[in-house]
């Protein structure tokens, strides 16, 4: 996966560890957990981020709030959107191959065009 502009930077999860607040915010809801995950595993890189920056970084997003609380819940919420990501690309995949499958089949029973006979000046 390449880094774009959608893409959390190292730098911007070292920055959210450093900015986490002092004060107490409430930890979310499961439901508010995982669709910030959602959103969130969209943007970063993840063949680089490590289970406990992507924690950090799903903190930051949500006021600071000290999820540790929840690492279990978020690991395995985490495997379930990611697999979920994954039969949606296959899912599209399959619908590319079958299209091209069907375009195959198409041009297969498609009769060959007759070739007109060149005239070659004998009668």
């Amino acid at each position: 996966i390449t880094n774009n502009s959608n893409q959390a930077t190292m730098s911007e999860v070292a920055t959210a560890t450093a900015t986490v607040p002092t004060t107490a915010i409430p930890v979310p809801d499961e439901p508010a957990i995982r669709k910030e995950m959602e959103a969130l595993v969209k943007t970063v890189d993840l063949e680089t981020i490590t289970t406990k920056q992507f924690i950090r970084l799903l903190s930051a997003k949500m006021g600071g709030a000290n999820l540790s609380s929840k690492k279990a819940y978020i690991k395995s919420t985490l495997t379930e959107v990611l697999d979920a990501m994954d039969e949606e690309t296959d899912n599209e995949e399959e619908t590319e191959d079958e299209s091209d499958e069907e375009d195959q089949k198409k041009t297969a029973n498609e009769k060959p065009k007759k070739r007109q006979r060149k005239e070659t000046g004998l009668t």
